[in-house]
């Protein structure tokens, strides 16, 4: 029989989280083990009893049903909430294990964030050439918040910038603790200088930060500055001259060099970083190399990683969901950009006409009838797979085709 885990989190549905559960899923699927996710959806912290309904969840958890449990504590705001589940585990005496965080009972797990917060402060400080820096942390009796505290002090140490305890700001790693520090900001308990900036160790606390300064003091003239800066800094790490097209991530000094459909939207957008002739150049290639008639594939064709099949096993599928399958919601931002660089002329629209022939071919004649299917094999005959009747595809083909086609026949 199967062995089988139970994961307790919060939030599944946050980026985080599903890094979390992804990595997780992984390792047991290797060891032949099955996952069970026990988790809310909405904002559990908020006092709401129909989104607290949420929480019944956790009830329904019976310990004598799993070989072990993992709960990753920092997906709660107040892990309090789930105190008799937590009971339940104890009492069933199974292997259990906590991340990020302290439970009685429980071995605990932390992640690397003594080092990954060293090295954002010292971004901060090298790149930016900030000294001036408060820290936005978690509670004051936190393991995890102690942990991300000290790697922004041994970036202060090596750089020799002097480490003061008042310029720590303990809250509880979500939004509400980083607007609370705005408004600190923005009224008198705080004084803001050019040179200061704030490390945060919580996407969280950030965004609340983020909302609480938005109305904060920058000119037209300052962002506009600021605009050039990004634009020159964006076309010398992310253009590849030899490839006519766009690095699709640049990590330190060193390029990825899987091509892939990402690049379109900087062409497409409205206000882009690129000039007319990189422009066109991207647009040809993601035309040569990735457009498959009723979306983009997500990797060349010619890349060792790439996949052309989307079929087989879940880990088999997996494999070739973003290497090599098409998407058919990428068909909109192509169609978008191609006709930004052909200035929507006659003969353009005449070519996106063309280009929509296999979406009027799998409307009528393959896939479901009338919809479009949300991916397409990256080899031809580019079979339809996956949700065969996808908003998205739909959507963006839709949405093209309204501006960017129909305005100019």
């Amino acid at each position: 029989m199967r062995r089988r885990i139970a994961v307790i989190t919060a939030r599944a549905d946050a980026s985080e989280q599903r890094d979390i559960l992804y990595g997780i899923s992984e390792a047991a699927f290797r060891k032949d083990t099955d996952v069970v996710v026990y988790s809310n959806i909405y904002n559990h912290w908020q006092d709401d009893n129909l989104l607290n309904y949420e929480n019944i969840i956790y009830s329904l958890i019976e310990p004598d049903l799993f070989d072990g449990v993992i709960v990753t504590a920092e997906a709660f705001r107040d892990i309090k909430i789930i105190n008799d589940t937590i009971d339940k585990i104890r009492a069933a005496k199974i292997p259990a294990i906590v991340i990020d965080g302290e439970l009685d009972g429980f071995k605990s797990v932390y992640s690397d964030d003594e080092t990954d917060l060293e090295k954002m402060t010292e971004h901060l400080i090298t790149v930016h050439g900030f000294t001036d820096i408060d820290i936005l942390t978690g509670s004051r009796d936190s393991a995890a918040s102690q942990k991300r505290l000290n790697g922004c002090k041994r970036a202060f140490v090596k750089h020799g910038i002097s480490f003061d305890n008042i310029r720590v700001y303990y809250g509880n790693f979500w939004n509400d603790s980083g607007e609370e520090l705005a408004r600190r900001y923005e009224g008198d308990d705080v004084l803001v200088t050019g040179g200061s900036a704030t490390s945060s160790s919580s996407e969280v606390s950030v965004a609340g930060a983020a909302t609480g300064l938005d109305s904060h003091v920058m000119t037209s003239h300052d962002y506009a500055a600021l605009a050039e800066l990004v634009k020159a800094s964006f076309c010398r790490k992310f253009w590849w001259e030899e490839k006519g097209c766009l690095y699709d991530v640049v990590d330190g000094d060193e390029p990825d060099d899987h091509l892939r459909p990402n690049q379109i939207y900087a062409v497409s957008l409205p206000f882009t970083m690129l000039s007319k002739e990189q422009e066109a150049k991207i647009v040809a290639f993601i035309k040569e190399r990735l457009y498959i008639g009723c979306g983009l594939r997500s990797l060349t064709s010619d890349h060792s990683d790439y996949h052309g099949i989307y079929c087989g096993s879940l880990p088999k599928r997996d494999a070739a969901y973003h290497q090599g399958t098409a998407w058919g919601f990428l068909l909109g931002g192509f169609l978008s950009a191609y006709a930004k660089v052909h200035d929507h002329s006659l003969e353009c629209t005449k070519e996106l006409l063309s280009l929509l022939g296999p979406v009027r071919h799998h409307l009528t004649d393959n896939g479901c009838i009338g919809s479009i299917s949300e991916i397409f094999d990256g080899d031809a005959p580019h079979n339809p797979r996956g949700c065969y009747a996808q908003a998205w595809s739909v959507g963006e083909t839709l949405r093209a085709y309204m501006q960017d086609v129909l305005p100019y026949m």
